[in-house]
């Protein structure tokens, strides 16, 4: 018997309710599924790469998200394949769950249950100066140093749960300077000022503790 992959996609805006006394939902944004393929043919032949069987991916838009909690999934024959929260916005998260043996209809699919994400709260400030050769400032959840780049020259860089981080501003003489870029991994952030010396004052925003909050996850 042969078999084939599909690929089904939905686009929706990201949208979400956050009036009082109205639940928050998860958009789905797309979906993905997978069967056997021909004996001898591998999926990276194809360019594929999603689990077996069906991946929903799904949205939140939700001020101030840090993180989605993967052992919170409350979903029957669901998994958490992936998640995902903006390292450009605090405001945007995604994640992706998996049925390995569900292989049909992406439109007969009903879905009811729920997802926790945590929600950084109680905002904090600190201003701090920072040369090349210092010894890392520690925070809660992060600490803080100066990295140098040879291509992008001196960056501020955060160490450790760096979805804590809210903003970051740095001032000479008074005056607001710009980053030229950034680069990042899951427990790391740096970001490069041309401008940046040992007399910059860098301003942390950062969130000193979580909320929990639940997410709807229906269709």
């Amino acid at each position: 018997m042969k078999t084939v992959y599909l690929t089904l996609l939905s686009v929706g805006l990201l949208t979400s309710s956050l009036h009082a006394g109205k639940a928050i939902e998860a958009q789905l944004v797309s979906s993905t599924v997978s069967v056997p393929l021909e004996e001898g043919i591998q999926k990276w032949q194809l360019g594929l790469s999603d689990n077996e069987g069906t991946t929903l991916t799904f949205m939140i838009r939700l001020a101030q998200v840090v993180s989605i909690d993967k052992g919170s999934l409350n979903l029957n024959g669901w998994t958490i394949a992936e998640q995902h929260r903006s390292r450009f916005t605090d405001e945007l998260a995604s994640f992706k769950i998996n049925h390995k043996f569900y292989q049909g209809d992406i439109s007969q699919l009903s879905l009811d249950g729920s997802i926790v994400v945590n929600v950084g709260s109680k905002l904090q400030n600190k201003t701090i100066t920072l040369k090349k050769d210092d010894k890392p400032i520690k925070l809660p959840d992060f600490k803080v140093s100066i990295e140098e780049d040879a291509h992008m020259g001196l960056g501020i860089r955060f160490d450790g749960t760096v979805s804590m981080l809210k903003s970051i501003k740095v001032e000479n003489d008074g005056k607001e300077i710009d980053s030229n870029g950034s680069s990042s991994s899951s427990d790391y952030r740096t970001y490069y000022y041309p401008a940046l010396n040992e007399k910059s004052k860098i301003a942390i925003t950062y969130f000193s503790d979580i909320k929990k909050q639940t997410i709807k996850i229906t269709k």
